[in-house]
């Protein structure tokens, strides 16, 4: 093959952390507190579980401690108590427990009459000789006290330790699934080291490297930027990771023929006519090469399936280079591997695809909906105009992007201070983390390349412009 020589890129991956981790939002609901006799715990946890059952899927519950002793109890809710005498606080701290019940909240007089039989008769003597808003003066001395709860898990040990001393006792369980927010950590180690290479394969390196060899064949051909990407099967019989499809992107390929007439190109007259002329998302390199994959599954999956006269499994969206036709033509996937990998209705399960460039939104969305199982892409590719960045570059401290007013929307300062120029020449970058959103029904695991020669002074709006320089704004 004409890429047996090619040389690896040094470098590693890094995760690409989810918008949920660098713009959580949570979510507080109203909680009571009522204190209850150690010895009826069990007794009270029977009770509430059958009057009141816990809608754990709108109200998760697993993060938040039952019950809490007096020492453990936030500032707030020692002062709802009230003053306690130093022998009536030791008896409290040695014979009482206070239970926390999570919204919905129960009517107030009902979880009052509930409670009744479990209060202790140190509190009951004490609330009907002070009374006090605190009490539920329905016939049954209940002590309830009011707290604010997050109604999400916590993301860390600090933020575990803060809520705890602020609102509720809290636990933070790192094995813990917390797949709507990120990657789950054991998924995310085991796909890392697949990724990362072995004896078994070449290393993230090599396919980005590969990804900008058909990257430049793309752009040397005028049928396009230079964008490429590569597909590769990590997890199919075969013993070593298999490349599908390699891609380049063909923008400017249809559906006119590629203009031979530079000077006209860059006349003053027309100087936009290649992007006048290109076309949309189709042609980026990611979803030609989703549809090469396609073409391949359909080979791969028919016995019947017509091929052309010279034996290529049709596409809509055939070779243009040299590179592509050579792993196009040597690279399916057997029948059975197909089968294995894909699940019926989707092109790409298990799949991990390698790109010069951050992807564009509609590339970004056309990944998920393919079902990748991963997505490396060159931080030196980074785009103004991708969709899976969800933050700055971390520790870029000559071009540090400052959060706007505006959730969403992040805007860059310039690289030195005073700069004016610069930063009126800076454009806003919006950060949507497309690979791991709640919203969304499909996820994918993405990484960052980082070559080892990067120094961290990296602005997204200044990288690789995909061998083009005019003021529109490149999506790849």
């Amino acid at each position: 093959m004409t890429t047996e020589k090619l040389e690896p890129l040094k470098g590693h991956i890094t995760p690409v952390r989810t918008v949920q981790e660098t713009r959580p939002t949570f979510e507080f609901g109203e909680a009571y507190v009522a204190q209850i006799a150690t010895r009826s715990a069990s007794q009270v946890i029977k009770v509430l579980d059958s009057k009141y059952p816990r809608q754990t899927d709108q109200y998760p519950t697993n993060h938040l401690r039952r019950f809490a002793k007096y020492d453990a109890l936030p500032a707030h809710l020692q002062e709802q108590l009230g003053p306690i005498a130093d022998e009536e606080r030791e008896n409290v701290k040695k014979n009482t427990l206070f239970v926390l019940i999570p919204p919905p909240l129960p009517e107030r007089e009902h979880l009052c009459a509930t409670l009744a039989p479990y209060t202790p008769a140190a509190v009951a003597s004490s609330t009907k000789a002070e009374g006090g808003d605190g009490n539920c003066n329905n016939g049954d001395d209940v002590r309830l006290l009011t707290t604010r709860i997050p109604l999400q898990p916590p993301l860390s040990a600090a933020q575990a330790e803060k809520w705890t001393k602020e609102l509720w006792p809290i636990t933070f369980n790192p094995a813990a699934p917390r797949g709507m927010v990120a990657p789950p950590p054991q998924l995310l180690r085991h796909v890392m080291q697949s990724i990362a290479g072995s004896s078994s394969g070449p290393g993230p390196g090599y396919y980005i490297s590969l990804a900008r060899k058909v990257a430049r064949e793309a752009e040397e051909s005028g049928r396009g930027r230079g964008v490429g990407c590569v597909v590769v099967d990590a997890t199919g019989s075969s013993s070593k990771p298999v490349i599908v499809a390699v891609a380049g992107d063909a923008r400017y390929a249809y559906p006119c023929p590629v203009q031979q007439d530079t000077e006209e190109e860059s006349s003053p007259q027309r100087p936009n006519i290649r992007e006048q002329e290109k076309r949309g998302p189709e042609s980026h390199a990611t979803m030609r090469a989703i549809e090469m994959v396609a073409s391949q599954l359909r080979a791969a999956s028919s016995s019947e399936h017509e091929q052309s006269s010279a034996g290529k499994p049709p596409t809509l969206t055939p070779p243009l280079t040299p590179l592509e036709s050579e792993y196009y033509n040597t690279s399916h996937r057997s029948a059975g591997d197909a089968d294995a990998a894909s699940v019926p209705g989707y092109l790409c399960t298990n799949l991990d695809l390698y790109l010069t460039h951050e992807p564009c939104l509609s590339c970004s969305m056309g990944i998920l909906l393919s079902r990748f199982r991963a997505v490396v892409f060159a931080r030196k590719g980074r785009l103004s105009s991708g969709g899976l960045a969800s933050e700055e570059v971390p520790n870029n401290s000559s071009s540090r992007e400052k959060q706007d007013s505006a959730p969403d929307a992040h805007a860059q300062t310039p690289q030195e201070a005073g700069d004016e120029e610069k930063m009126s020449n800076q454009r806003q970058r919006n950060y949507y983390g497309l690979h791991w959103r709640k919203e969304l029904n499909w996820r994918a695991l993405c990484f960052e390349f980082v070559e080892d020669d990067e120094t961290g002074n990296i602005d997204d709006n200044d990288h690789d412009s995909g061998g083009q320089n005019d003021d529109d704004v490149f999506n790849a």
